[in-house]
């Protein structure tokens, strides 16, 4: 890889935040027009902040919360190991000081969002909450690890499976274990007790069901799940409505995405229960 495009990586962040200058952003729009790496990771970093605009009410954080945002504000920037003279130092103070503002905003979109459907579910039944509540520490730690490490992290987006509904999602994947966040936007709404059902897909056909949850009145939802296999072995990561009785196949999905892709994939899938 050239200096430049180390450079224009650092840059991206900023850039999909509209917090460059003239030169920083005309330097990383030349380098996008022929970087297929950099214009993947801009396309996955729009559709994040696409999908953490969610227009639900502010909060006021708890106590434990604000001191992490405050010492995030007020911790030094770090000099970048790759930033040379000239325009690469200038691209890494900018998005250095920049860093904590889209650090903020991701950290509120997520937790707010996760907080409406907390208190739908305070509503439902009392058994439920210890499956279903999000653990917002542990979203904290999740979205602050991604912002200082996002090497440390893989970002999927999923798709509706039917073209005419508007729902769509992400799926963010800390590397270092079997620890998923899904966020989700524009899915439909259920009837009674019906609920939404993650599924995961392996590379021998095996769907395995992995976790339930609801989402807020607007389809929207921001749930965290671990898998009970190897991440290795997963292809595919879907979200269907959970079916009333123990299918052999999961139902249709709603949402569907590639985690990776295998050509040695089967076309049928078989349910397994771990």
């Amino acid at each position: 890889m050239t200096e430049e495009h180390d450079i224009v990586a650092e840059l991206l962040p900023a850039y999909v935040l509209d917090a460059l200058d003239d030169e920083e952003r005309l330097l990383v729009e030349r380098h996008v027009r022929v970087c297929v790496q950099c214009q993947q990771e801009m396309a996955s970093l729009e559709e994040t902040v696409h999908m953490l605009a969610y227009a639900v009410p502010l909060y006021d954080p708890p106590m434990y919360l604000r001191e992490r945002i405050r010492l995030l504000v007020t911790s030094p920037a770090t000099p970048s190991p790759t930033s040379g003279q000239g325009q690469g130092e200038k691209g890494w103070t900018r998005w250095a000081s920049s860093r904590p503002i889209a650090a903020l905003l991701l950290l509120f979109s997520l937790l707010t969002a996760g907080l409406v459907t907390w208190n739908l579910q305070l509503r439902g039944q009392l058994a439920d909450l210890q499956n279903e509540n999000l653990d917002a520490h542990e979203l904290a730690e999740m979205v602050m690890g991604y912002m200082e490490s996002p090497d440390a992290y893989e970002l999927h987006p999923i798709q509706a499976a039917d073209d005419h509904l508007p729902a769509r999602g992400l799926v963010l994947h800390d590397r270092s274990g079997r620890r998923f966040l899904l966020m989700a936007e524009g899915l439909p709404p259920l009837q009674g007790q019906q609920k939404y059902q993650v599924w995961v897909f392996d590379r021998r056909g095996h769907a395995i069901p992995v976790r339930d949850f609801r989402c807020d009145h607007k389809g929207r939802a921001v749930i965290l799940f671990e898998v009970p296999v190897d991440v290795e072995d997963i292809v595919e990561i879907g979200v269907t409505v959970k079916p009333t009785a123990t299918p052999d196949v999961p139902p249709p999905p709603i949402l569907d995405g590639k985690f990776r892709y295998d050509e040695g994939l089967p076309g049928g899938l078989t349910k397994v229960t771990i």
